[in-house]
């Protein structure tokens, strides 16, 4: 398993606060490996959705399936996690992304352009039905070099804890921001029941190569443990 040093990681837009990776929390809950030694098949975890971005420039992806409660292609100036996306399809480093658990706010809000950024949304609480839907229709596609990209965020905000955006943390958001985020929390999220060896079978058995799996947005400073058991079973 590959693990991200957030040395990278940049600005956040809805927050007044910038949490740093806690890596000695990473060392003594995972095997460890810094980013120099990241390679194809890793999984990746890191703090911020920024990453996606250093990710993609890395690796050789065609089809990525993003599991998050946003869209991340706002057109914020510079590269954020808001925007993350958008400056991946302005640069040619993704063909096609398939958003999955997406919640209905950011559904009404988000302005973007399917033609134009060549993407797809998934609409379901289920992660497991949702990315096998995804992995089927990108094999559909003809696209082989698959990765998951996976946004804590985007389960039961009742139960998962270890992210920026849960309600505990409402506090901290900038207040032009944070009636669309209650709102958007008080939705439903994934359910937390991930069968990933299912999927990784699914994979195999079709011929994909899933080049990476990334889980972000992790922040154990919030964590009442159960984002941890979530990680470790996505792992």
């Amino acid at each position: 398993m590959g693990l991200i040093i957030t040395k990278f990681k940049a600005e956040t837009v809805d927050f007044k606060r910038n949490i740093e990776f806690n890596e000695v929390y990473f060392k003594e809950n995972f095997k460890f490996r810094g980013i120099d030694f990241m390679k194809e098949h890793d999984t990746i975890i890191s703090s911020d959705h920024t990453n996606s971005y250093l990710l993609l420039k890395r690796f050789n992806v065609e089809g990525l399936i993003v599991v998050d409660q946003h869209i991340d292609l706002y057109d914020f100036k510079g590269l954020n996690k808001a925007s993350v996306f958008r400056r991946c399809f302005e640069e040619g480093l993704i063909k096609f992304i398939i958003f999955v658990g997406v919640r209905e706010s950011e559904m009404d809000e988000t302005v973007f352009d399917r033609e134009l950024y060549y993407i797809d949304i998934i609409r379901t609480n289920d992660f497991n039905e949702g990315v096998l839907k995804a992995l089927k229709i990108l094999k559909k596609k003809g696209f082989r070099n698959i990765a998951v990209d996976i946004d804590l965020d985007a389960f039961d905000s009742d139960v998962i804890k270890g992210v920026e955006y849960c309600k505990d943390n409402l506090k901290n958001v900038l207040d032009d921001r944070k009636e669309f985020i209650e709102k958007e929390l008080n939705e439903n999220g994934l359910k937390v029941d991930v069968d990933i060896k299912k999927l990784k079978k699914f994979a195999i058995e079709n011929d994909l190569n899933i080049v990476y799996w990334h889980i972000t947005e992790f922040e154990p400073n919030f964590d009442d443990g159960r984002t941890l058991d979530l990680v470790k079973r996505l792992i």
